[in-house]
């Protein structure tokens, strides 16, 4: 998935999101929380694709997991550590 193609998918993941449960995406105040969040998931989708990163999550998941953290992170607590593992070893 393209950079582009991850940011249109999150984007209406989120929209659709808020349609349904009438919940606002969570997301810094000073921003579109919406594009906020469709930027990290695209974020994730390039560092995914240039193998910087070994694993992606599904748009759910990272969207479940931006709200659980009031738009601090696409990935849960066991995901972020399971990357920063990843990120030492390739580093050593």
């Amino acid at each position: 998935m393209t950079k582009d193609e991850a940011t249109q998918l999150a984007l209406g993941y989120a929209w659709a999101s808020e349609d349904v449960s009438k919940v606002p995406t969570a997301g810094p105040a000073d921003r579109v929380t919406t594009l906020a969040f469709a930027e990290a998931f695209a974020h994730g989708w390039s560092e995914y694709n240039s193998e910087r990163q070994w694993f992606m999550i599904p748009v759910r998941d990272a969207y479940v997991n931006w709200q659980a953290s009031a738009g601090a992170s696409i990935y849960s607590r066991e995901q972020i550590a399971s990357l920063e593992r990843v990120a030492r070893t390739r580093v050593a």
